[in-house]
């Protein structure tokens, strides 16, 4: 038997988590705050992009392209599903840190050491303070001999990649560490790394000679990840303009995503 715990919700009484059954309707008010048409999670100031149904739609779409670019629903799967198979007496659990709207993972997992044969995290780094703490912490749920499943997906933009960097880690998301996240994995002494590779997923419907092994599936990703870069970007033009940005130039940076003169390549 396989139970999947969620993490709840943060709450400023305690340093533990409690569990919140969340109603859509009940609680629209006291966690979400609509702004320029958009719907964001109001409990925290560090996650940059809305919570909404265009948000979710977007998320899905790269859910999509990351089951085509590690041929599953995560990497690893032979190991994950051995670790998971049915043994007598023993109930598996698993621990997925980035999929659910309100538990801040930045806070405490100490209730949770030691208790998950599997822990899950996908695309968190925008809303992370300190992405090595988050990695022990991880670290720290799993059960003795357990599996730690990362993926994370930086876009790779052309100038101005810094300022809009900028501007988001000095909302306080550690961004950049992402970038070396085999060595956060390599310094934690309770990991041993048995798989780590890059993908190099197009932005436009091209082929390049590193997407090659994609396949037929290559010009399928690359149309579907540049429409995934837009949408993204058309939601951090809130977060530039916050910032203090003059608006033609966020503008101009806008235009110039959509006509895909920024668009590189994104890696997984």
């Amino acid at each position: 038997m396989i139970s999947v715990v969620r993490p709840a919700i943060y709450t400023t009484n305690t340093s533990r988590c409690s569990v919140h059954p969340y109603d859509s309707e009940a609680d629209e008010e006291r966690f979400f705050v609509v702004r320029n048409g958009r719907r964001y999670n109001s409990t925290s100031e560090l996650y940059p992009l809305p919570a909404d149904e265009e948000e979710w739609d977007r998320l899905a779409d790269l859910h999509k392209i990351h089951k085509i670019c590690l041929g599953g629903l995560y990497q690893a799967s032979t190991a994950v599903d051995n670790l998971l198979a049915d043994e007598e007496g023993e109930e598996k659990s698993i621990l997925d840190c980035g999929t659910f709207e309100f538990y801040d993972v930045n806070q405490p997992l100490d209730h949770y050491y030691g208790k998950f044969d599997v822990v899950h995290a996908r695309s968190c780094f925008l809303g992370i303070t300190n992405y090595l703490h988050f990695v022990d912490q991880m670290a720290q749920c799993l059960k003795p001999g357990g599996i730690l499943l990362i993926v994370e997906s930086p876009l790779q933009l052309t100038v101005p990649q810094s300022l809009v960097e900028n501007t988001i880690q000095g909302n306080g998301s550690d961004i950049r560490a992402i970038d070396n996240l085999r060595g956060l994995m390599e310094w934690h002494p309770q990991l041993e790394i048995e798989e780590s590779f890059v993908i190099n997923i197009p932005v436009g419907s091209w082929a390049m000679a590193e997407t090659q092994y994609l396949g037929e599936a290559s010009e399928f990703i690359g149309g579907l990840m540049q429409e995934n870069v837009v949408r993204l970007a058309q939601a951090l033009r809130i977060v530039l303009l916050q910032a203090g940005h003059h608006p033609q130039w966020v503008d101009e940076w806008l235009r110039s995503i959509i006509q895909g003169e920024s668009l590189v390549t994104r890696r997984l």
